[in-house]
């Protein structure tokens, strides 16, 4: 149980969270710190679109 949670938190140390309205730029700014730092960027509303198979955003 230890070892599983110091797993999340070093996991955890690496996410950059965007939470905000619609059409404030969310998107572009994860794209450039992606670039920046290396890493990839999760979309989840794109996520939830193709999960549920509706043709609309998780907000």
């Amino acid at each position: 149980m230890a070892a599983e949670i110091e797993q999340r938190k070093s996991w955890a140390d690496d996410v950059l969270l965007l939470i905000g309205a619609s059409g404030v730029g969310k998107s572009t700014v994860a794209a450039l710190q992606a670039s920046l730092l290396g890493r990839c960027i999760i979309d989840l509303d794109q996520r939830f679109t193709e999960q549920f198979g509706h043709g609309q955003d998780a907000s």
